[in-house]
């Protein structure tokens, strides 16, 4: 589908830092990428981006996840 043509997903194991400061991170990086950031659990946000003039709309999905050691 054309949707799925435009999708990307990515996986990053993040070693020595936890869940918290990942997400205030990604929150931090998306909202100075001029996107509009919702918390949906304390561990997973989304935000979305909508560009008026050419129709184009953009949308983030960021989970935390524990990884033995690591954030995921």
């Amino acid at each position: 589908m054309i949707k799925n043509l435009f999708t990307k997903h990515d996986h990053r194991n993040i070693p020595g830092i936890t869940k918290e400061q990942v997400m205030q991170a990604a929150g931090w990086y998306w909202r100075s990428k001029q996107f509009g950031i919702t918390y949906t659990s304390p561990f997973s946000l989304r935000g979305g981006q909508f560009y008026s003039k050419l129709g184009l709309r953009q949308s983030v999905d960021v989970y935390a996840v524990d990884e033995g050691q690591n954030t995921g």
